[in-house]
């Protein structure tokens, strides 16, 4: 038997009041290289998959806002997103990632019937490696440039 969780509850205050929020406008050069880098992690995934004899889309009408997608040799869907991240916002964008490829997943699975694999690629690997093992029983694949590790897997790998 595991061992009880070690904190006992004890109920919040729920008439907290919080201060209002001073807004920040982002650093634009930091906006920039983030958007930069997206896009080159974006077209080098889309170099890769070519490479590999594989035809490439973008979303069409009534499909999710997903980064690149293609069928596989064996009538797969994959679907990926890009995320850049840094060491200050990894855990934010992976959180975010995970989510929009798990709803990206299950629309495309009602559009067009079939296999759909959930891809995040990342410009490097994540910092935390824990991230592997959160997403890989959600049959979720991470990969990243140069080598875009586990892809070469999708054309195989169980469904979930």
């Amino acid at each position: 038997m595991p061992p009880p969780l070690s904190t006992p509850y004890v109920e919040v205050e729920e008439t907290v009041r919080i201060a209002p929020a001073v807004p920040t406008a982002p650093d634009p050069e930091l906006v920039e290289s983030a958007n930069q880098t997206h896009r080159r992690v974006q077209n080098g995934l889309f170099q890769r998959a070519t490479a590999r004899g594989y035809h490439c889309f973008r979303p069409g009408a009534g499909e999710p806002d997903f980064d690149v997608a293609w069928r596989t040799s064996a009538g797969r869907l994959v679907v990926a997103e890009v995320k850049s991240i840094t060491a200050a916002n990894e855990r934010h964008q992976l959180r975010a990632g995970l989510g929009q490829v798990l709803k990206y997943r299950h629309r495309l699975r009602r559009l067009h019937a079939g296999d759909v694999v959930a891809v995040i690629v990342l410009p490097g690997p994540p910092l935390d490696p824990m991230w592997a093992a959160i997403t890989a029983p959600l049959g979720v694949t991470l990969t990243w440039p140069p080598d875009y590790p586990n892809l070469a897997e999708l054309e195989t790998r169980a469904v979930v």
